[in-house]
């Protein structure tokens, strides 16, 4: 018997089927881009919707197996204005669009930035929902509901639109211990929580596909499509992170630390460095995740700079991404070169939308693939910072598991664990966020008995990388150099 994760992302929508022992039996992606005007930024839900159904459709015929039940992991925080019939009245609004400024800055005058977190689990921050539907409200625009990319296509699926807890927190106005939306925080927002979708637990099953919805994905008519939830820790639970102490890093557009703890942590030092501590998709769980800007600086140099290397490696018959590899791990150690990740702003430990991209010690000899390989140092000094904050919130991390498609280069994995001084496991599959997502809906089908079990069966880590001592000697004086840079940056902001 199959199951299929999916992962809707913001760039491509990545389906692939596993057996029950984790398996891949088949995958495919489809890529769909956003829409960038500004600081707004979004994207166009029937383009997303179509990219959903050709990649599920793609991989199950890959499948020789039947599959029973899916289940769809998305980013958080994006959202979309729906009308009564949760029919589109606008585009998907992305996290990463920064229109609501004021509006935040209104939400903390009013509640204070401590009072939301203590509450939310999440710093006050344009890229939540709550504060963009606030600027869509002033701004004349009218929607029946809100809801989460995956609500809606699970409501293109003629399905009910539910969404579990993690991704409920991810629009700043659920409160993470009591797992109900916030009234005060959805009042000054003037939303009515019947605007929004119904919270229930990852993996509860939302419906099965009728015969219209499962021939448009090439699936069987009642399989059964169960709650996902917020890609982090769907991914952390696809790295096995289920478990106070332990961690996972997603390596994608955003590189992301997952934490697993009891309770939410929610303290005075976790709200200094704004972390985010939010429901985990395992019952009684939480999560606390750092994060910052990751990959979405390799694939932008990748498009603006690197056209002549596209064509070499088009011509040799491989991707840009391995010939740029290949060429970045003869670089010498180290490059010489800060570069900052903040194409969109910056995050964890210090937030500020008014970040950006800045590259230091340029000279006349450095190449192109000094820059690429910089790029990933800039990425792995940025971890190694919320690496260490986030131990004093969440206690010592031993080891990392790592997922994502930065974990495919063997050399930025070297870097990030020489910088950050911890082992970083590698599992069979990179397919992280998608194997968590098949593992819920495994659940949810009853497929698991509960979550040891699934964790038990379906991960498994492959190989681990030590930290090499004599590297993370190399790089002594460049990552001082990076974190003068990152704290100098600060400074340099704030000058009108």
């Amino acid at each position: 018997m199959a199951l299929m994760g999916v992962d809707l992302g913001s760039s491509s929508c990545k389906a692939v089927v596993f057996d029950e022992s984790g398996t891949v039996l088949s995958s495919a992606q489809k890529a769909f881009p956003a829409i960038f005007d500004g600081n707004h930024v979004e994207m166009d839900p029937r383009v997303t919707f179509n990219a959903f159904a050709k990649a599920v459709n793609e991989a199950s015929s890959g499948s020789k197996d039947g599959i029973r039940a899916l289940a769809i992991a998305s980013h958080g925080e994006s959202y979309l204005p729906v009308d009564a019939v949760c029919k589109p009245v606008g585009n998907i609004i992305l996290n990463m669009d920064n229109r609501a400024i004021r509006q935040s800055e209104k939400l903390e005058r009013e509640f204070g930035a401590k009072s939301i977190y203590y509450e939310t689990g999440a710093p006050i921050h344009p890229m939540f929902a709550l504060t963009k539907i606030m600027w869509q409200k002033e701004h004349g625009i009218k929607a029946s509901r809100f809801i989460s990319v995956a609500d809606y296509i699970a409501g293109e699926l003629g399905l009910g639109t539910i969404t579990d807890y993690s991704l409920a927190s991810r629009f700043m106005g659920f409160d993470v211990s009591c797992k109900k939306w916030s009234e005060r925080l959805l009042d000054a927002a003037s939303i009515d929580k019947s605007q929004l979708p119904v919270p229930v637990q990852a993996s509860t099953p939302v419906g099965e596909l009728s015969a219209k919805a499962a021939s448009l994905l090439g699936l069987s008519k009642g399989a059964i499509v169960c709650a996902g939830g917020h890609d982090q820790p769907v991914g952390a639970l696809g790295a096995g992170i289920t478990e106070s102490g332990k961690a996972s890093i997603s390596a994608g557009s955003y590189e992301c630390i997952a934490v697993a703890s009891d309770k939410p942590m929610c303290t005075e030092k976790a709200f200094e460095y704004k972390f985010n501590s939010y429901c985990h998709v395992v019952p009684g769980k939480y999560i606390t995740l750092a994060f910052s800007p990751g990959a979405m600086v390799v694939q932008w140099f990748v498009e603006q700079l690197c056209a002549l290397d596209v064509k070499i490696a088009e011509e040799a018959g491989v991707s840009v991404y391995e010939y740029l590899n290949e060429k970045a791990s003869a670089v010498r150690h180290p490059t010489g070169i800060s570069i900052t990740p903040h194409l969109v702003g910056s995050n964890n430990p210090k937030w500020d939308v008014r970040a950006t991209t800045v590259i230091a010690g340029l000279t006349p000899s450095v190449t192109r693939y000094a820059i690429y390989k910089a790029i990933f140092e800039g990425i792995a000094s940025e971890l190694a910072l919320n690496t260490k904050a986030l131990e004093e919130v969440t206690g010592e991390i031993e080891r990392f598991r790592i997922s994502g498609g930065g974990a495919r280069y063997p050399f930025s994995v070297e870097l990030r664990a020489a910088l950050t001084g911890r082992t970083i496991e590698h599992l069979t599959t990179s397919e992280a966020v998608c194997l968590g997502a098949a593992m819920l809906a495994g659940l949810g089908a009853g497929v698991f008995k509960d979550f040891t079990q699934a964790t038990g069966n379906m991960v498994h880590v492959a190989s681990g990388i030590r930290p090499d001592p004599e590297l993370a000697a190399e790089y002594g004086t460049q990552t001082k150099r990076y974190s003068a840079l990152f704290d100098g940056l600060e400074t340099y902001r704030g000058i009108n």
